[in-house]
């Protein structure tokens, strides 16, 4: 019987630290692309990625890529260089990689998962 709590234990606390990256990673792209859309004249695309690692709080996440770039509104796709979108076009910051899971062969999560986060907002800068 205690075999089977301690197995329910750790898989809750691997799928529940999953769920927290996820977010942790979703808010880190949020405000990086923050930072780009107020910053477009002054920032640059390493800055941009700096504000995103900070936000990311040393989370253990492999394979991590920020992409910063000019978005099209409607689909999301990459325009070009994110320094050359004016007034109100759109921006995107997204947010790439994969976390390891602590437990799991208990959690029944594979050993490695991909995480990804992107996030568009009008510019407020040029």
């Amino acid at each position: 019987m205690l075999n089977v709590c301690l197995i329910f234990l750790l898989g809750l606390f691997d799928f529940s630290r999953v769920i927290m990256i996820r977010q942790v990673v979703t808010n880190a792209a949020r405000e990086g692309c923050r930072y780009a859309v107020v910053n477009t004249s002054t920032a640059t695309t390493s800055q941009v990625q700096t504000c995103v690692s900070n936000y990311l709080c040393g989370q253990q996440i492999g394979n991590l890529v920020i992409n910063v770039y000019q978005a099209d509104p409607t689909t999301g796709n990459n325009l070009g260089a994110w320094t050359n979108a004016g007034f109100s076009n759109s921006i995107g910051v997204q947010v790439t990689g994969t976390i390891g899971t602590v437990t799991p062969t208990f959690s029944l999560l594979p050993s490695s998962l991909p995480v990804q986060a992107t996030c568009i907002m009008a510019s407020e800068g040029n």
